[in-house]
């Protein structure tokens, strides 16, 4: 099972329980988890700390720490509600999102965006090959 992050739970503190679980030996499933950040314009920050938190793969074969997102900044988030008009991404995105990435690589960690939509997929792309 994969924990992406999402749904307001806050790293480490949300976790407890299922990190005593593990302590206890009575996790029943198996469970890799994203760090997924909550704070809009704090994400960097997030990143940062837990970066002096965690490893990559940090854990075993029933808890592990995976990856980071699959919210990187909340500037380019376009969950897929097509109910909604498709949102307009801010022009800070890329600044803030560059800020992320380029940490997160730095310290060798995987990472995933949610995108949904060409324009804001595209955006992230520069991002990434810059």
């Amino acid at each position: 099972m994969v924990d992406a992050g999402g749904g307001f739970q806050n790293y480490p503190d949300d976790y407890e329980v299922v990190n005593e679980l593990h302590r206890n030996n009575e996790l029943s499933i198996r469970l890799a988890y994203n760090l997924f950040t909550q704070k809009p314009k704090q994400e960097l920050e997030d990143f940062q700390r837990w970066t002096r938190m965690t490893k990559p793969g940090h854990g075993d074969d029933f808890l592990s720490s995976q990856r980071r997102g699959e919210m990187l900044v909340f500037s380019a988030a376009d969950f897929e509600d097509f109910l909604e008009p498709r949102p307009d991404l801010a022009p800070v995105m890329e600044s803030e999102l560059k800020a992320v990435v380029q940490h997160l690589a730095e310290n060798r960690w995987p990472f995933r965006l949610h995108a949904t939509y060409d324009q804001t997929i595209s955006r992230a792309l520069d991002v990434y090959e810059e």
